[in-house]
Order: C-alpha cells, then structure tokens, then sequence
C-alpha cells in the first residue's frame, strides 16, 4: 500500500476480543492525511500562501482520486468551504468537525473532516461520556464521530487528531476516545478508527 493508505480487505466488525473479522470479496479503502491548513508543504513562512489553498484542493483531488477510497479522514483541515470543495471534486459527502481551540489562523480551530462515497447518518462532535463537556486541555485539535451507510451495513467512524505535545493529555484524549467506542465494541459493531 502506499504511504498513508490502509487498504482493508474486508468488512470491519470488531468481536470481544478486538479482532478484526474478514467477510470475503469486500474491499474498503480508507485514507487519513493531515492537509496542513491547504497550504502544502512549505518550509518558510515567507512561502506560504504562494500555490494558493484551491490549487491545493484539486491537487488532493487528484491525487486521491488515484486511490478510488471510500473514506478520507482530513486533519487541519481550518476550512469548511475548502473540505466542501475537494468532497464536490471528489463526488463525495462529508462532515466537517470544527476544531477545540481556536488560535490565530485558525478561525474554525484546528479542524477535521470526514469525506466518504457512503451516505452520512448521525454525526457528533467531541462525543464524550466522562463530562457535560469537553475540558479544555483535551481534544485541543478534533474529535467526532459519524455513523455511514456503507454497503456491508452500518460503519461508525471515529476521527481525531490528538494534542501534540504532551503525552499525559494524549492518554486522557484516548482513554476518553476508548471508553466513547466501547458501547460500539461490546454491542459488536463494525467501527474505524482514524487520525
């Protein structure tokens, strides 16, 4: 596979046990890629900016477009109307998860997407069990959820990108994310996980 794609063989559903069951003949391809606010790889701050963020889009198109997914799993992704654009280049539906902080440049906060050929259910975003709501060091970036008609049955697709910096907040992020997922586990739902 290449880099940055999963290539599953099978239709996911996790048993007691966590292991991954294979229905034979099913084929899901999901892809998650950090999109880096749409602006490329830059080294410098003086470079940013120069391609432009909707020439980005359709070069993510393009490229993505080589690997026919059935789900994109997006970080930084700071637009809504970007994130829109690529799902029409793609012909795909998507959810958008507006980020947990927001900061200079990141008006929406550091933000996630979810693209899919799959039609969308019920989303949410920062599902949590542990709080009312979401405490403000954790899931700084995003965290959310949404429930896919796929053609195996129902899929419920977990995304998030975790705190970068310190590993104490990350183990609480996915020690929250594990206890959010286990009513899916225990009832053996198919579910995906992606960051």
């Amino acid at each position: 596979t290449a880099h940055g794609v999963s290539r599953l063989p099978n239709a996911m559903h996790c048993s007691k046990t966590n292991r991954l069951h294979i229905n034979k003949g099913f084929q899901l391809i999901a892809i998650t890629y950090n999109v880096r606010s749409f602006e490329g790889m830059v080294r410098e701050s003086s470079a940013r900016n120069k391609i432009g963020c909707e020439q980005i889009v359709d070069r993510l198109a393009l490229e993505f477009q080589l690997y026919r997914p059935d789900i994109i799993c997006l970080q930084e992704a700071w637009s809504e109307k970007l994130v829109e654009s690529l799902a029409t280049n793609l012909e795909m539906n998507y959810v958008y998860f507006p980020g947990g902080t927001i900061m200079k440049g990141w008006d929406e906060g550091i933000s996630g997407a979810l693209l899919t050929r799959y039609d969308v259910g019920e989303s949410a975003i920062f599902p949590l069990v542990s709080w009312q709501e979401r405490p403000s060091q954790l899931f700084t970036r995003f965290w959310g959820s949404v429930t896919l008609s796929a053609s195996f049955g129902p899929l419920t697709v977990y995304a998030a990108h975790l705190h970068p910096g310190e590993s104490s907040i990350r183990i609480e992020e996915i020690n929250e994310m594990l206890q959010v997922m286990e009513s899916d586990l225990k009832a053996n739902r198919s579910l995906l996980l992606l960051g």
